[in-house]
């Protein structure tokens, strides 16, 4: 919030913002920021029998239910973080509404697998006594590999005890949600994905 206190001969403003918003900011800008080749844009469209979930009217006050509920069908927040609470297998959602449209949130409820965001490729790895371990790969260095599981359970994999492991473009979401869900719940969810925006920021006095 203070770009002098990095780069003293900075011309860029101390814009006198309080951690929260400059986290905020941080994390919208950085979602713009894909890895190499590690986030691609779909180039299929909408497929019309989508167009429903769209012309569908959402309410945000269910859609935020269906995505804390615990015991539900979909259980977003077990995976994805917002404002500070939930899991973090998945990307963090907190200001998602501000950067992704609705057809883009769309996709990505019914078909996670067309985009997945950078630093979020699931590996595979089989170990040498043959057992498949699936997760997010949150670092790799010569002692192994730490992973987030698909409960969420931080995890060490000694390399010494790996066989063969492989990154996919494949995401840890669950893929068959427009099976699980109806309708009105999918339109329910985006309606409260699109109210999770940047908070409005105040000028310094």
């Amino acid at each position: 919030s203070n770009p002098q206190a990095f780069h003293p001969d900075t011309k860029m403003p101390n814009l006198g913002l309080e951690p929260e918003e400059a986290r905020a900011i941080t994390a919208f800008l950085a979602s713009f920021q894909p890895e190499e080749d590690d986030e691609e844009e779909s180039e299929t469209g909408i497929p019309d029998d989508w167009q429903q979930y769209l012309s569908t009217v959402g309410d945000a006050v269910r859609g935020e239910k269906i995505f804390n509920d615990a015991e539900g069908t979909a259980n977003c927040a077990k995976c994805h973080l917002v404002k500070g609470k939930g899991g973090t297998v998945g990307p963090e959602l907190s200001i998602v509404g501000t950067s992704r449209t609705r057809e883009f949130l769309l996709e990505s409820v019914l078909d996670p697998n067309v985009v997945i965001t950078a630093g979020y490729k699931t590996i595979m790895i089989l170990t040498k006594d043959r057992k498949f371990i699936t997760g997010i790969k949150v670092n790799e260095d010569e002692s192994g590999f730490d992973i987030v599981d698909k409960e969420g359970k931080d995890r060490h994999i000694p390399r010494d005890k790996v066989k063969k492991f492989k990154t996919q473009k494949i995401s840890t979401m669950p893929g068959n949600f427009k099976d699980l869900l109806e309708v009105q719940e999918v339109a329910d969810l985006l309606a409260y994905l699109g109210t999770l925006t940047l908070p409005a920021i105040t000028s310094a006095q």
